[in-house]
């Protein structure tokens, strides 16, 4: 079953890329339709779901979505219209890391993230200070494609060790396709958190916090907000929320990434 990141913009993509898929079937339809396939009754439903998410507070929620309940309701709605090839409605795995035409991260429409609560604060702080550091050891620049790393394990990434306010620091980059980095940082990492870095659900299992971002590269140079799978220690978040660090020739208050 592939996954789904429940956001506004990644509902509406998903919408996208079915119409053309569809053209005989009614929009409205197809809206129905996509609920069922994330489990939810109605496409009210789940849209009341979706624009209940904080950027700044909430975790990303990541649904299955399952192409038989999609068929089920289209045929419940008395549609007509012909089976696409399985694995070809939802491009999977719709997840963070795994790039694909459904993550989206509209910075024209969406709202600024002002980084105003604790856990904002902290996962910005955290982020800016990986980046910057991978700044200062020329691993990449901000012009697009411009990777400079040896790439020898495109999945793992490069791993680098940096101090973040006298904090023992480890990042990793990543080629993300379509001149995007992919980051994920922890503090105070534990003796085997390089080997697990990549792993977006590492949580606090590698150091005392834990986050992943990614730098836009192409159409601006900016930081985009994800504080999915972002955890910290009560202490840590707090001390990360305190500092005070700035992004070095790249924008930081970026739309929210769906």
């Amino acid at each position: 079953m592939a996954l789904f990141l429940l956001t506004p913009l990644m509902l509406d993509r998903a919408k996208r890329r079915l119409r053309p898929m569809f053209p005989d079937v009614k929009s409205s339809h197809l809206s129905e339709a996509l609920a069922a396939a994330l489990g939810y009754k109605t496409h009210a439903a789940i849209l009341k779901h979706a624009e209940a998410f904080d950027p700044e507070e909430d975790e990303l929620e990541v649904v299955g979505i399952s192409e038989s309940s999609f068929y089920e309701r289209l045929k419940g709605l008395e549609a007509s219209f012909t089976e696409a090839p399985s694995g070809d409605l939802f491009e999977p795995p719709l997840h963070p890391e795994y790039p694909s035409p459904l993550r989206i991260h509209d910075r024209m429409n969406g709202p600024d993230v002002a980084y105003s609560k604790p856990r904002a604060k902290a996962w910005r702080n955290l982020m800016v200070a990986t980046i910057n550091a991978g700044l200062e050891q020329g691993l990449f620049s901000l012009r697009k494609g411009d990777n400079r790393w040896p790439e020898t394990d495109p999945y793992k990434g490069h791993t680098y060790h940096f101090s973040f306010a006298c904090f023992p620091s480890l990042g990793c980059v990543k080629n993300a396709g379509n001149g995007e980095l992919s980051f994920h940082a922890t503090v105070f990492p534990k003796p085997d958190a390089e080997q697990w870095l990549s792993v977006p659900q590492l949580g606090l299992s590698g150091g005392e916090a834990y986050g992943m971002a990614w730098l836009e590269r192409e159409q601006e140079t900016c930081l985009e907000t994800s504080m999915a799978f972002f955890k910290a220690s009560q202490v840590a978040q707090s001390t990360l929320a305190s500092l005070e660090v700035e992004p070095k020739g790249y924008g930081d208050k970026g739309k929210a990434a769906a």
